[in-house]
């Protein structure tokens, strides 16, 4: 016969561990965000204008970064804009994308490329090769 047992052990933390913990989040933190100061470009490429690429290029401008908001369609919005409703709350999907187009249009800091196509990127171009499809 043989059982299954379920033991919770409580397991206190030492001082020192805590510490470690800390300083390993603390370095990983420091690894992924860096000051605008270090950043290498002065413009950033978001390569599409669906919902996530218009909070990225909103979130960008927002830090004070000029924003180029690539998008391979005629028109910003990506699948989000064909949509009538979302799941699950059954919202009208151009209920919540067109504020934020809206917002993204009257941004001076962001710039809307559409029918753009990413041909290539290079180090060392002041910014990437984007053109017609």
């Amino acid at each position: 016969m043989s059982e299954r047992t379920n033991i919770n052990c409580l397991v206190a933390e030492s001082p020192a561990t805590a510490d470690f913990n800390r300083q390993m989040e603390q370095e990983a933190h420091q690894a992924l965000v860096r000051p605008l100061e270090q950043v290498a470009s002065s413009r950033v490429l978001v390569v599409g204008g669906g919902v996530a690429g218009q909070q990225a290029a909103l979130d960008v401008a927002a830090l004070g970064l000029p924003v180029t908001l690539a998008e391979a369609g005629p028109s910003i919005g990506g699948v989000m804009a064909q949509l009538d409703k979302t799941f699950p709350t059954n919202d009208c999907a151009m209920c919540i994308l067109s504020p934020r187009m809206l917002e993204i249009s009257r941004n001076p800091r962001i710039e809307i490329l559409t029918m753009t196509r990413l041909r290539g990127m290079r180090p060392g171009l002041p910014r990437p090769d984007a053109g017609p499809p």
